[in-house]
């Protein structure tokens, strides 16, 4: 694990350059006053988090004149250091229920003149308030993003994970672009944020963060971005690598405790109508707008089922493996090209096209200025020697062998789409001699759809469902 952060900070810094020399971020001379004043004033540095979905961590540094803050809903959460204050009962999905502290200081924490907000699933390492002096030009500071530069990419990427809907963050996408933000603008890592955050600029900016939060997708990178192009604000950027660095850290993890698998978002608004504990007629527009856009995203991936995957391109060298990361779209021709030039001595290559099976992939071509060897075919259950391959329920791989010592680039391209029952049923006769062991795969693909619908996340959704028809007309 260790071995690979290494590689991810290395290959940032490779690129930080191109990802903060963008429109975003803030070109000019450093506001010295701004920082004389910060250093005789207290900072509060704050994260808020709910349930399970993070652990709190105590600081292994402590700065002084500082007050350490935690909105939780978590009545176990405890700590010597941070400040407890419990978050109350919300309609809102719990996501937003954290992001709403993160977004809003001016709201929550008034009193203070100064803030940084750093999220739950980092550990504070370091001074945060030399980070601040060292990095700082005007009332914002941020953090490059560690990948890319450009909304429209961030969000190719995003559409593939489940914790996002995707029609919603697709339509949030379109609208930014029909109004005019430019590729390319910039993205930040949106975790790690210091704000003089009653200053009237600031709090603008931050109310229209928030409003598109609430009017579309949790996805805050690609929000953050627009609103700022749309107030002509540009924050300040650091050059620390976002994942790991001297000031925080989020060890050996880089995710929350718990995962989300799915983008619906109002769990606790259907909660709370069934236990009268909040009215239809009373809800308010935000909150409307919340259930509209889940049963909009029903309706889509009920319609188009994986609009969007992950690919991965897998580089191997010794000792060592990077996973290199794009988005793609299901049922059309992709092309994709990854930089190599930053990699030396590369062993091999492996080109995983979806995160899960049941999909059917061809590849086209592969264009490299590598020597290229051969393309082995891992995991598909038809003929490896058919130009479609056909994937179950395991991971779909390719493997390229080749002389990558001195490559600069990889070019695949492929069609990828969802499989049929069907095509999976007639591909296992072929695959398995056994009919015992057919039968058992197919058992557990109707299985599959059964657990779908005994689900937790089917069964509290059946209320939004039952209004489908009725938003269609």
């Amino acid at each position: 694990m260790n071995i690979l952060k290494s590689e991810s900070e290395s290959l940032f810094y490779h690129n930080f350059n191109k990802l903060s020399n963008v429109p975003l971020f803030y070109k000019g001379e450093r506001d010295e006053k701004l920082i004389e004043d910060i250093k005789n004033n207290k900072i509060v540095i704050y994260t808020a988090f709910t349930g399970d979905y993070d652990n709190l961590k105590d600081p292994k540094f402590i700065d002084e004149n500082c007050d350490y803050v935690c909105f939780t809903d978590n009545a176990e959460a405890s700590s010597d250091i941070w400040k407890i204050i419990p978050i109350n009962d919300s309609n809102l999905d719990n996501n937003r229920i954290a992001k709403q502290f993160k977004i809003l200081p001016h709201r929550y924490l008034s009193d203070y003149e100064y803030s940084f907000w750093l999220d739950g699933s980092f550990e504070i390492t370091g001074s945060i308030r030399e980070y601040i002096y060292k990095y700082l030009k005007n009332p914002m500071l941020n953090v490059s993003h560690d990948e890319r530069d450009c909304i429209y990419d961030e969000t190719s990427v995003s559409a593939g994970l489940p914790r996002y809907p995707t029609e919603t963050l697709i339509k949030q996408s379109e609208d930014y672009r029909k109004q005019g933000l430019p590729s390319h603008y910039g993205l930040p890592s949106a975790g790690a944020i210091f704000r003089k955050h009653n200053d009237s600029t600031v709090m603008k900016v931050m109310e229209d963060w928030w409003s598109e939060n609430l009017k579309y997708t949790n996805q805050d990178q690609i929000s953050f971005t627009y609103v700022c192009w749309k107030n002509d604000f540009h924050p300040s950027v650091s050059d620390v690598y976002y994942w790991n660095n001297k000031y925080w850290t989020k060890g050996e993890g880089y995710h929350h405790k718990v995962v989300l698998k799915n983008a619906l978002t109002s769990y606790n608004l259907i909660e709370n109508i069934e236990s009268k504990k909040s009215s239809i007629s009373n809800l308010s527009p935000s909150e409307i707008q919340l259930l509209y856009n889940d049963l909009t995203n029903l309706i889509f991936e009920e319609e188009n089922p994986m609009e969007f995957l992950h690919v991965r391109l897998v580089v191997y060298q010794e000792g060592k493996e990077t996973t290199l990361i794009k988005g793609c779209h299901c049922e059309d021709i992709n092309s994709l090209k990854f930089d190599l030039g930053f990699f030396k001595d590369i062993k091999k290559l492996a080109f995983l096209p979806s995160p899960t099976g049941y999909i059917e992939c061809k590849i086209i071509s592969i264009d490299s200025d590598a020597e290229y060897i051969k393309i082995t075919k891992f995991n598909s259950f038809n003929n490896p020697s058919d130009d479609v391959q056909l994937f179950g329920n395991v991971t779909p791989r390719y493997e390229i062998e080749g002389d990558f010592s001195d490559s600069n680039y990889l070019e695949i391209n492929f069609e990828i789409s969802p499989i049929s029952l069907k095509k999976i049923e007639k591909g296992m006769k072929k695959l398995y001699q056994s009919e015992k062991k057919k039968n058992n795969e197919i058992k557990k693909l109707k299985n599959k759809n059964k657990k779908i619908l005994n689900s937790t996340s089917w069964k509290i959704t059946k209320p939004m469902r039952s209004l489908t028809n009725l938003f269609k007309k």
